[in-house]
């Protein structure tokens, strides 16, 4: 099984087909925890999310991506192939670059077991 998924746009964050989708096979990822947020916003802006003492931000768990740059070129980034604009692109470059189309992430095997908790401030 691979061990990633990649995202196009548009897809919110909590979006349940995706999610979905990685728990049926065992997966979770660290997509934040609010359904308003695309997935370009919150892996441009580094990705904090209720997993990310566990599995890290969005952000750590980039692997590649492909966009659009001014001039209408597709671009793929990935440790391979223009590893500076994925690293930039890594939670600081604030989707300064070009029109992100797809996205690619580590996912990680969910746990047999999950405590979950909703706290309420008044």
């Amino acid at each position: 099984m691979k061990r990633h998924v990649r995202i196009g746009i548009p897809i919110r964050t909590n979006s349940p087909k995706c999610l979905f989708l990685l728990a049926r096979q065992g997966f979770i990822a660290p997509f934040g925890d609010s359904p308003s947020v695309g997935i370009g916003g919150i892996t441009l802006g580094g990705g904090i999310g209720p997993l990310q003492r566990s599995i890290g931000l969005i952000s750590d768990n980039l692997l590649g991506l492909e966009m659009v740059d001014a001039k209408g070129r597709v671009i793929r980034a990935n440790k391979n192939c223009n590893a500076d604009l994925l690293w930039a692109s890594r939670g600081g470059g604030g989707g300064n670059f070009g029109v992100y189309t797809r996205y690619k992430f580590k996912v990680h095997r969910a746990p047999a077991e999950a405590t979950v908790y909703r706290i309420t401030w008044l």
